[in-house]
């Protein structure tokens, strides 16, 4: 007879509780009269190898972490509805997630905490949604979901009890509570989707407007929304940075910042940062600073900017001793050799430190908070100057700001540009104003657009401002050095 193999589970001895597992290879035996009587061959032992093969099987298709399928199996699922909707004429839903304020916990606390806390937001998911829906993670913080068989309407309604119960859902470490929250663009699975990687792009593309219009939302984009074919577009014709800078397409502009007490012998000046796109229009740095975020280009950027500044200082400049202050993202703060790339640029331009002020937006600092301390010192032992920017724009906390070094505090434009019509608005100014004086920062106001809010900052005692009221914005391009 011929051989046969088949595996067997069976206990090691009576009092050992956890199975075996055995592969069995032999033959069949029968007696006399044909009567089957087992097999005889060789038994051995696979349990090892058998768990193994499992694990394999397991990580193959799911996430470790939340336990959620992971990418690569999403990928599959996703071709699989679209094939679906094509052969069947069915109509699904593809929803790309982004978890909220998950950075300032991952780096306030730590990763491990992070982890947690992703793994808790995954549970919270699966809860609300139906057995029949496909959840994974696709990578860091960000989820996909494909509601099969449903809606756009329908569709909506599971993503709005996604948004609120994470919304609602507090996380607990140490007696310290993190709130987040979930913003989410959504498409449908048309018969007339292409493929998985153009629906999953729009999706992505969605929950980034889904942001725009101020997180913890749904966008619904349809199989026509303008919109996302715009963005898309300017996605495709600024996202290669490393190609923008070899055609020298970024250049640099400056606003005046004024003082608004006494006499102030250093004229002082912010330096921004615009783009032009290959058919030669000007791009705002909020449509290509995201995107460059996004792809983890922004330390090119930051450093692009900062080597333009300090090499062409006395050709911008001249003889005027100008206080320039050149804007840094949470990347570079974070990079130990962005601190040699300083210290190396300065040495060797031959410029005065203390005409160089680099600002860090409050949201940088406090999620960077351990990194933001250590880069301050490094560059104020230089005697470089520090501005902590947009400060009244999110999470302010004057214990933050105790611990930070910095020289200049910039009060948020969306506080200053009501004081003169919003009393709480003006207090806030004020408060704000108080503080950083008695904790020796100079302050400057954001947005001044007209003489009213000029002469309410003065009588605040506001040192500087900054705004078209102030001056207009005017661009840097003589003498510039260019980069190889």
């Amino acid at each position: 007879m011929a051989s046969k193999a088949c595996a067997v589970k069976c206990d090691s001895s009576p009092t050992v509780t956890q199975g075996k597992i055995f592969s069995l290879s032999g033959r069949s035996m029968t007696d006399r009269n044909g009567t089957f009587r087992g097999y005889r061959g060789i038994l051995r032992e696979i349990t090892a190898e058998y768990q193994l093969s499992e694990t394999i099987a397991y990580q193959a298709t799911y996430d470790s972490l939340t336990g959620l399928i992971n990418r690569n199996e999403f990928d599959k699922r996703l071709q699989e509805s679209v094939r679906r909707s094509q052969r069947h004429g069915t109509r699904s839903a593809l929803c790309y997630l982004d978890l909220d304020q998950f950075k300032i916990v991952n780096d306030t606390v730590g990763h491990l905490v992070g982890d947690q806390l992703l793994a808790e937001v995954a549970r919270l998911l699966k809860q609300c949604i139906r057995p029949s829906d496909d959840l994974g993670r696709l990578g860091g913080d960000e989820f996909g979901l494909i509601l099969k068989d449903t809606s756009i309407e329908d569709g909506s309604q599971i993503c709005e009890r996604l948004i609120q119960n994470v919304r609602h859902y507090r996380f607990t470490w140490q007696d310290r509570q993190f709130n987040v929250g979930i913003t989410i663009g959504m498409v449908p699975i048309l018969p007339t989707t292409l493929n998985p990687i153009e629906v999953l792009s729009r999706a992505d593309l969605a929950c980034y407007r889904s942001k725009d219009l101020g997180r913890g939302r749904i966008y619904v984009a349809d199989a026509n929304d303008a919109e996302l074919e715009m963005r898309q577009s300017q996605m495709a014709r600024i996202a290669n940075i490393s190609q923008v800078l070899e055609e020298n397409r970024f250049f640099l502009v400056q606003q005046p910042i004024q003082a608004l007490r006494g006499t102030e012998e250093q004229p002082h000046a912010e330096i921004l940062l615009r783009l032009y796109d290959e058919e030669g229009h000007v791009i705002s740095p909020g449509q290509f600073i995201p995107i460059a975020e996004r792809y983890g280009l922004i330390s090119l950027i930051d450093r692009w900017v900062v080597e333009t500044v300090v090499e062409n200082y006395n050709t911008f400049f001249g003889e005027t001793h100008m206080l320039v202050s050149v804007n840094l993202s949470g990347t570079s703060l974070s990079d130990d050799r962005f601190i040699d790339f300083v210290e190396s640029l300065i040495r060797q331009a031959h410029i005065d430190p203390h005409y160089i002020c680099f600002e860090i937006t409050e949201t940088v600092a406090i999620s960077h908070l351990a990194q933001a301390k250590v880069f301050i010192r490094a560059m104020k032992e230089l005697g470089v100057k520090f501005a902590l920017d947009d400060f009244g724009s999110g999470v302010s906390s004057f214990g933050y700001l105790r611990s930070l070094p910095v020289d200049y505090l910039k009060i948020d434009g969306g506080l200053v540009r009501n004081i003169v019509h919003e009393r709480c608005d003006r207090a806030i100014v004020d408060l704000v104003n108080q503080v950083a004086h008695m904790m020796n920062m100079r302050t400057i106001a954001e947005f001044v657009e007209d003489d009213k809010t000029i002469e309410q900052l003065k009588q605040l005692n506001v040192d500087y401002a900054q705004g078209y009221a102030i001056g207009k914005i005017t661009k840097l391009e003589e003498g510039l050095t260019r980069h190889s």
